[in-house]
């Protein structure tokens, strides 16, 4: 049996206007058994009909119901002559012959429809459940012989139970959609892969349970909290490497104030005086080493790192920029404090 592939309020509203058209046409076509007969083939024989087999279970069922119809409305015998009668009637008595023949019509049709509700209510269609159960209603209504209380309260205590079930397995859709979100915020990769293949497949599954509006949201709100947290561990490696940086830079300005200080201080033949010297020395080497290319080199890095970002946001740029012009500023002062030392060296009496 084909199963609903749209949104089932559409459905819904599709089916009740083709209902309505094909219900108008068959009262106004089928005044007599023939008539009737050849409106109700035209109408089974519709594409949209065949596509929908509820609906043509409703179209079936309401025939029968014309067609008791009919037969009531029938003149009595001798009440007219016989030419009123057409005689190609005959040939299609069967649709209004015994009350029995009508029974076992209404009987099948019940269960076609209980079918498709059980088929419907087990995939939490409630709208179209819920038409199928007032459908079932009105023919308990017209045919209370046919149509027994047990199929009623079958139908309507599944019905009952929709909204709870529907509201249960909602509750689960949210925390699972928490999970992959809060996964994905937490860099979780792996979780929130797994959170969402599943979400995806309730959403092929029970589309009337997860449509495809909120999982796409679900996906965008998973997308912004895998951003943020890119975005958080890019700026703890900008951090990382510029407190790095500010470490390598200081202890080279504090090597360098020491070696000044002892040199003003201590005489320049004591053993002090000669180990300062030597740090100094290799301090010096250090430094030489962190010229323009070296500056340029960590510039390119701090870039690097900043180009995970597709559009850095503008207080990070200016905070890397603040940072290299600190660094350009302490590269600067050792500079001048190392030629504030070698002129006292030059000047030194030997």
């Amino acid at each position: 049996m084909a199963r609903p592939e749209h949104e089932p309020t559409h459905d819904v509203r599709r089916r009740e206007m083709a209902y309505a058209h094909w219900h108008a046409q068959i009262t106004r076509g089928g005044i007599d058994a023939r008539t009737l007969q050849n409106e109700l083939r035209r109408a089974l024989a519709d594409s949209e009909v065949q596509s929908d087999p509820i609906l043509a279970g409703m179209i079936r069922a309401f025939g029968v119901q014309r067609a008791n119809e009919l037969a009531q409305n029938k003149p009595k015998k001798g009440a007219a002559s016989v030419a009123h009668v057409p005689a190609s009637a005959i040939q299609t008595e069967h649709i209004e012959a015994s009350h029995a023949d009508r029974s076992e019509d209404v009987r099948n049709a019940v269960t076609r429809l209980v079918r498709q509700f059980d088929e419907y209510a087990a995939r939490l269609y409630e709208a179209e459940s819920r038409a199928i159960f007032d459908r079932l209603r009105e023919l308990r209504e017209q045919y209370p012989q046919s149509v027994s209380n047990d199929s009623l309260e079958h139908c309507q205590a599944i019905l009952n139970g929709i909204a709870d079930r529907r509201a249960r397995y909602q509750s689960q859709l949210d925390e699972l959609a928490e999970q992959a979100i809060a996964s994905a915020r937490a860099g979780d990769h792996d979780r929130s892969s797994s959170c969402l293949r599943r979400l995806s497949s309730i959403h092929t599954a029970q589309p009337q349970l997860l449509p495809e509006d909120r999982l796409n949201d679900i996906r965008e709100a998973m997308s912004k909290a895998g951003s943020a947290h890119d975005h958080h561990v890019v700026i703890e490696t900008l951090i990382a490497r510029e407190k790095s940086l500010a470490t390598e830079i200081k202890e080279l300005a504090a090597s360098v104030h020491r070696f000044h200080h002892i040199a003003r201080t201590t005489d320049h033949g004591s053993p002090e005086y000669r180990e300062a010297e030597q740090a100094y020395r290799e301090t010096l080497r250090a430094y030489r080493t962190h010229d323009r290319d070296w500056l340029a080199g960590v510039i390119l890095e701090l870039v690097d790192i900043l180009g995970e970002w597709t559009h850095p946001p503008p207080r990070v740029e200016a905070q890397l920029d603040r940072f290299v012009a600190d660094i350009r500023s302490a590269l600067a002062h050792i500079r001048q404090e190392i030629g504030e030392i070698e002129s006292d060296r030059d000047g030194a009496p030997d």
